[in-house]
C-alpha cells in the first residue's frame, strides 16, 4: 500500500517472546522507527470471592489470586451491586479500586440490612485489566 508520501507502509508480525510463552508476544512493526513492541496478555479472572464475615451493614470478602497472571498482578478491583431478582447497576467505589497485589480481601461497608448483594473481583497488570470473577451473592444480616 502506498499513500503517495514515500513513507514505508506499516506491517506487523507476531511471535512469542520465549518458547512456550503464551502470555507475552513480540509485535514487529515494519516501517516504525522502534521496530518492536512487547504486548502483555491480561491475567485470568480470580475465582469467585468468598464471604469471610458479615453484619447487618457490612460484608468482608476474600479471594485467591488467579493461576495465570500474564505479566504479574499489580492489583485488584472490587465491585458490588444489589443482587435480588432484578440486580442493580454495579458500584465501583474508589476505595475498592487499585488494591495492592498483596491484598486478597476487602471490606464493603454502608450496606442495607437484610439485602442481597453480589460482589466480584478482577486482577490488574501494568498492561491491562483481567475479566471480572464470577459473583458471590451474600445477604446481609
Amino acid at each position: 500500500m502506498n499513500d503517495g508520501s514515500g513513507a514505508t507502509p506499516f506491517g506487523y508480525a507476531l511471535e512469542p517472546v520465549s518458547a512456550g510463552d503464551t502470555k507475552k508476544i513480540r509485535v514487529f512493526i515494519y516501517g516504525s522507527p522502534d521496530g518492536a513492541v512487547i504486548a502483555v496478555m491480561p491475567p485470568e479472572a480470580p475465582a469467585a470471592p468468598t464471604e469471610t464475615s458479615k453484619t447487618a451493614t457490612q460484608v468482608v470478602i476474600g479471594w485467591v489470586a488467579p493461576a495465570e497472571v500474564g505479566d504479574g498482578v499489580t492489583g485488584y478491583d472490587v465491585r458490588w451491586r444489589t443482587g435480588d431478582a432484578t440486580p442493580g447497576p454495579w458500584n465501583y467505589p474508589d476505595v475498592l479500586q487499585g488494591l495492592a497485589a498483596t491484598v486478597l480481601s476487602a471490606t464493603i461497608s454502608g450496606l442495607a440490612t437484610a439485602t442481597v448483594y453480589q460482589f466480584s473481583v478482577r486482577a490488574k497488570t501494568t498492561g491491562d485489566n483481567g475479566p471480572w470473577s464470577e459473583a458471590l451473592e451474600v445477604t446481609t444480616s
